[in-house]
């Protein structure tokens, strides 16, 4: 059987493949070992490229070979009759144990040579249909599914629904027709233990499956009202695209519809849980799948639900990380269930550090953040929150927190002082409260504060055995400074900053006792942080899929964090999203924020560099180089690096000092959070993409420019129903991250859950370098084999060459081709350019690409570049020597083809 496969462990003869459960056992029924040449081969097609193709074709007639699914028949390399490819289709299209068993029985008995072994003379009953899509019990047989939710609801619930409602888990249905559940059993379990029911739903990619607005229909609503109030999302591509739309839009025009929570839970294909724990950065290989994508559509809560076993493809549960997830999406939840008049927040904001107390207080990236905070309050009592005699405005605001000293600060301001000015909000004993919260923690965490801090309750803002927890409230909403990470003592000694970014530095006694108070004291819904960059996110820890001895989560717990930011800080957004469970509301950066231009390139440069680094792919050494480059022609970079322990903290302290120069600009101009910018803004805001863009002020083009940029301006207010409706425990759409000046149109209207991907910038430069490098390299090795250049090449694309390099296949298809892409000055891609042959320096070499539908569907504008790009190079009057893309093309519509329409929907490729 072939389902994965290498070529050369094809062509030896060897079966190869995943080893799920069906598959051994279809295995069993042929009574094949390993290592043997297969007397038949039963294969899905899964996009082979041209080589095993050949290989399937160039078998020995006598060989059986039967396609499985429509694709794989489409080959038409089948060596059985009609019925019998039809017979069998059927017992592993629908599949499950009992399928699979008895399709290698029908294979034995009516192909082989052998025929049926001893005592397998019964008559092999018929294929057991399996549906595609369906509702079903994670208490009872599996196997039984209902034909409505009430039924479910019925036998299953029979009391009526649990405190917090029902909670939709969505799976794969190869999960639930290989019985591969314990993962969802556990979750459902840690569910109701929080006081939500569960209702499970799976589905298939296949088209003989419900599509998702058809399953929510059909399985989570009952006479038009929607039954559940969150759903975990365990597919990677949960909905399909329709009407011209990728399947991003389409998935968010699908999870507004539903106007709840979508959580995507992690399910690592590559990594033991051994492996994981080992891990800091765990998820290089999958994060494309595990990360990117779902938060391409606005999915949120990514925690390690399951790890790779080994053993047979099951997914192996993590039950420490499903017990977390399930507490969090209960405080999600609960968002939904809690009138507003009850509910508790904190309004969290950022403390610099290494300055005077008062610059220290509220810094928020291109944000205004005391009148941000004063509008938030204003707007809750709107919305029937409790909140009491609100400030007048944000110099109010900022003056009530200094009068009272509502600060947490180890080097300005005393303790006694904080507690005589009115800024303590609570006093912590260590014996019987603090202790006990310290205690809870895993041993390992406990070593690390002591070594570096000391036992508790350590020296900062402690009072005789309390620890002081500082905020204003105002009725049931407080507002808190984001406790301090840095030194004790009033003198600097050059480690704050080191502290911040110290992989290895735990937060003091006074930071964990904070969050606690939050948590258990106050009984907080939510926590609200006001502007970019807080320090939660950058605690010690893996850098993903993080585990109970990762700081954010061992400070946050169940909170939920939303996380006002900003949308031009795009990899620092990432990090809170992924380490801090952080759900963004990302705000307008204002227009003209003064960076200079090397700085903000080297800036970009370093966000290219962590993201590769993350990803693992092959660009970082490209990547490094040019930033060394740039940093030897700005001097104060120069000696920040020079300065640095090690490379990613001279980049850590580069990028914090390019945000911090943005800082000192912007003061004049900082946006409010969810207030439309005046008129002289929205001039300055156009002019700067217009100017970005190279678009000309008085063209056609500036005046659509114009008029879509005005009215997602005017949109911007929706920051704050987005802000509302998060805490409502509402869904948050996914949106695009940038600069005025890189993506200002893209990123409008504001209020987003913002993601790290931007459209149209596909291949990137970086990426066009290596395609290009890719290519020669290609070329190379089949001159010095064969001799001379190709005139095909055939490739295999899938999507995770967009998301995981950029576009480095794309890139190398182009260049095979002769054209090149060009940018405009946001890094967007404008067009196409012919490479000249003097250039070039050789033939273009014809190009076949057969795309995955995720490609397709996921980045529509990458497929019709391809498309460009094809129709150009087919369209030069080039000799044939010259030109390998027109030869072929002239000679398909020589056959009477029209070379555009040849392929059927597909142009010419």
């Amino acid at each position: 059987t072939v389902e994965s496969y290498s070529q050369n462990h094809i062509k030896r003869g060897v079966i190869q493949g995943k080893p799920v459960k069906p598959g051994a056992e279809l295995s069993a029924a042929f009574a094949v070992k390993a290592g043997e040449s297969p007397t038949a081969i039963i294969f899905r097609h899964h996009t082979m490229d041209a080589e095993v193709e050949e290989f399937l074709r160039d078998l020995p007639r006598e060989a059986l070979i039967v396609p499985v699914g429509s694709e794989a028949i489409l080959l038409g390399v089948s060596t059985v009759t009609a019925e019998q490819l039809e017979n069998i289709n059927r017992y592993l299209i629908f599949g499950g144990s009992e399928n699979i068993r008895n399709a290698g029985l029908y294979i034995r008995r009516n192909l082989l040579k052998d025929g049926p072994p001893a005592g397998e003379n019964d008559e092999i009953p018929a294929p057991r249909e399996m549906p595609f899509s369906g509702l079903f019990s994670l208490k009872g047989d599996p196997f039984k599914v209902y034909e409505t939710p009430e039924q479910y609801l019925g036998e299953n619930y029979p009391g009526g629904p649990p405190p917090l409602g029902y909670a939709g888990i969505y799976l794969y249905r190869y999960n639930w027709v290989q019985d591969d559940l314990e993962v969802f059993r556990l979750l459902a379990a840690a569910l109701e233990k929080e006081g939500a029911g569960v209702i499970p739903v799976f589905s298939s990619s296949d088209e003989k499956s419900r599509s998702f607005r058809e399953t929510v229909k059909a399985f989570f609503t009952i006479n038009g009202k929607l039954q559940i109030e969150l759903l975990v999302n365990f597919q990677v591509f949960p909905v399909r695209a329709e009407e011209g739309r990728s399947v991003t839009e389409q998935s968010i025009l699908e999870f507004e519809s539903l106007g709840i929570p979508v959580l995507a839970p992690v399910q690592t294909f590559y990594l033991t849980r051994e492996a994981w724990r080992k891990s800091n950065m765990p998820l290089s290989a999958d994060m494309p799948m595990t990360l990117i994508t779902p938060e391409m559509s606005g999915m949120i809560e990514p925690v390690l639900a399951a790890a790779a076993s080994g053993e047979g493809g099951r997914n192996e549960p993590v039950p420490e990380r499903i017990e977390f997830l399930a507490r969090r999406a209960a405080g999600l939840i609960a968002l939904r269930k809690k009138p507003n008049t009850e509910k508790k927040l904190v309004l969290m904001l950022h403390n610099a550090v290494c300055n005077g107390v008062e610059a220290t207080i509220g810094c928020a990236f291109g944000l205004e953040p005391f009148k941000s905070a004063v509008e938030i309050l204003r707007r809750l009592k709107h919305e029937g929150y409790v909140t009491g005699e609100i400030p007048p405005d944000g110099p109010a605001l900022l003056a009530q927190i200094m009068e009272k000293k509502a600060v947490s600060d180890f080097r300005w301001t005393a303790a006694a002082d904080i507690l005589e000015a009115g800024g303590c909000v609570y006093r912590m004993p260590v014996k019987g409260e603090y202790e006990n919260y310290y205690r809870a923690l895993p041993e390992e965490l406990q070593d690390q504060m002591e070594r570096t801090w000391g036992p508790p309750p350590g020296e900062g803002m402690v009072i005789g055995d309390d620890i002081i927890i500082t905020g204003l409230q105002f009725g049931n909403i407080t507002v808190m400074v984001q406790p301090k990470r840095g030194c004790y003592g009033a003198k600097c000694t050059g480690e704050v900053c080191k502290i911040l970014h110290d992989p290895a530095c735990p937060p003091p006694h006074q930071y964990l006792a904070s969050y606690r108070y939050i948590e258990h004291i106050l009984r907080a819904d939510a926590c609200v942080e006001i502007g970019t960059k807080g320090s939660l996110e950058l605690l010690p820890g893996k850098t993903n899929a993080l585990s109970e001895l990762c700081w954010p989560h061992a400070v946050l717990g169940f909170l939920p964090e939303l996380y006002i930011y900003h949308a031009g800080v795009t990899t620092e957004a990432l990090i809170a999203k992924r380490r801090a469970q952080a759900v963004i509301v990302d705000h307008l950066p204002p227009a003209s924020m003064g960076a200079d231009k090397k700085s903000r390139r080297l800036s970009e440069l370093i966000a290219a560099y962590s993201r590769a680094r993350e990803l693992g792919n092959d660009q970082r050494e490209t990547l490094e180089w040019e930033i060394r480059r740039l940093i030897a022609d700005i001097p104060a970079a120069f000696r920040m690096m020079e300065r640095a322990e090690d490379f990613h903290r001279g980049l850590a302290e580069i990028s914090d000092a390019v945000n911090r120069a943005d800082r000192g600009r912007q003061i004049r101009s900082a946006h409010i959070f969810g207030e439309v910018p005046d008129g002289e803004e929205i001039e300055r805001y156009i002019g700067e993409v217009l100017e970005a863009a190279s678009i000309p002020g008085e063209s056609a083009e500036a005046a659509a420019m114009t008029e879509k940029i005005t009215a997602g301006l005017r949109r911007v207010s929706e920051e704050m129903d987005m802000l509302i409706r998060a805490l409502a425990g509402g869904y948050i759409p996914a949106g695009e991250s940038g600069m005025p000046d890189t993506n200002g149109a893209g990123i409008l209207p504001t209020g987003r859950n913002m993601t790290g991907e931007q459209s149209g910038r596909a291949p990137s430069r970086i990426a066009w370098e290596r395609g290009m490098e890719l290519a020669r390299q290609l070329l190379d090795s089949y001159l010095a084999d064969e001799g001379r250049l190709p005139e095909k090449v055939a490739m295999n694309m899938i999507s995770l060459d967009i998301s995981r390099t950029g576009g480095e296949q794309l890139s190398q298809f182009l260049y095979l081709l002769g054209v090149r892409p060009c940018w405009d000055r946001q890094g967007k891609v404008s067009g196409l350019e012919v490479i000249e042959p003097a250039e070039l320096g050789r033939p273009r070499i014809d190009v076949t690409v057969r795309i995955s539908g995720v490609l397709r569907d996921t980045y529509p504008e990458a497929v019709e570049l391809m498309d460009e790009a094809a129709l150009i190079a087919a369209g030069l009057e080039e000799p044939d020597a010259d030109n390998y893309v027109a030869k072929h093309a002239r000679a398909y519509i020589g056959q009477g083809v029209n070379a555009a329409e040849g392929c059927g929907e597909a142009p010419y490729r």
